[in-house]
């Protein structure tokens, strides 16, 4: 069973932006996201299936990049199973309307192919701009806090989901995860190891933890 991740920074595995020498530099560990994390769970749990995970993240995509790719990357693998996941760098712009048009041609050339998909929602953007955010993003974190705690983020990611059922794909919720934790007061943007939107290595497990449910539930491998 192949398996093909398709998303952008937080699938392909991007976490910390360090200074080295003296250059912010932004330090990429496949080997600790949630998709390397999930593919080794699903092996364990299903000794018997050939399962292989094909990360296609892309640090910075959103989904009108997605559709440039999605041909070469996606559907001429001939995959089993999608895990899809764009929103960071689409709800920046608070335009339902522009995700929803991308989805819906995204998720149309998935559903033609009959390739069973699971819309993944994202992790939270920081609800506040930390002091240790590099000086080149202060203006991003700002406007991503803005976005999450106006809402727009959240209404934007209930948009997706409807589509997604809409188009009978599978729902993993890691954005209710989230939102959540922030219930019970925990910093959520303390779990962000950038302080924007690269969760930590830790919070790559809740992504594997609702994925690993949403496949076992609704009996995607056997």
């Amino acid at each position: 069973m192949k398996i093909i991740y398709f998303g952008d920074s937080v699938t392909e595995g991007c976490f910390e932006i360090l200074k080295v020498k003296g250059d912010w530099e932004l330090l990429k560990d496949p080997s600790s996201c949630f998709a390397t994390i999930l593919t080794e769970r699903l092996k364990k749990a299903f000794p018997e299936s050939s399962i292989e995970g094909v990360n296609a993240g892309i640090s910075g995509d959103g989904t009108a990049e997605a559709m440039k790719r999605i041909r070469k990357d996606v559907l001429d693998q001939c995959p089993d199973l999608v895990v899809f996941c764009f929103l960071l760098n689409d709800a920046w712009r608070r335009d339902a309307l522009y995700y929803e048009k991308n989805l819906r041609e995204l998720f149309g050339m998935l559903k033609e192919r009959k390739i069973p998909t699971i819309y993944l929602t994202p992790n939270m953007y920081n609800t506040y701009v930390s002091p240790d955010t590099p000086p080149f993003l202060v203006k991003m974190a700002y406007d991503c806090a803005d976005c999450e705690n106006s809402g727009i983020f959240s209404s934007i990611a209930e948009k997706g989901k409807e589509i997604a059922k809409e188009y009978g794909f599978y729902i993993a919720d890691a954005y209710a995860e989230w939102k959540k934790l922030q219930s019970y007061g925990i910093d959520t943007t303390a779990l962000l190891c950038n302080h924007i939107n690269h969760p930590s290595r830790a919070m790559h497990n809740l992504f594997a933890d609702v994925l690993f449910d949403c496949i076992v539930k609704n009996e995607i491998i056997k």
